[in-house]
């Protein structure tokens, strides 16, 4: 009976693991990694620091480096609503929290 057992476990676990590279495909929770984009700035917001590009909101962090057309660093206070901006963004780690801004980039139109 014990053998039976482990081997309808055996088998399960590996017809498991034939089926998660599929369901990786279809999850619809937080992924791990960066995003990059681009996009108009339609919201910025000082507190809690907050941009939207499009309809997308993302944490806007200290860290984040902002670079001019000429790929020139610049402060964040040079971002205005309506600007075309190309991004990278990293996901959360927690569920629930909103990509953070890691680079933004103001693009000529």
């Amino acid at each position: 009976m014990r053998l039976k057992l482990q081997a309808v476990i055996a088998l399960a676990c590996i017809a498991l693991a034939g089926a998660l590279p599929a369901m990786a495909s279809e999850a619809t929770g937080p992924v791990s990694g960066a995003v990059q984009g681009t996009g108009r700035i339609t919201r910025i917001q000082a507190a809690p620091s907050l941009i939207v590009v499009d309809k997308t909101e993302y944490a806007l962090p200290g860290t984040a480096v902002v670079l001019g057309p000429d790929k020139r660093p610049i402060g964040v206070e040079k971002l205005q609503v309506g600007i075309s901006v190309g991004f990278t963004a990293q996901q959360p780690s927690t569920p629930g929290n909103r990509p953070a801004m890691v680079s933004i980039r103001i693009l000529t139109d």
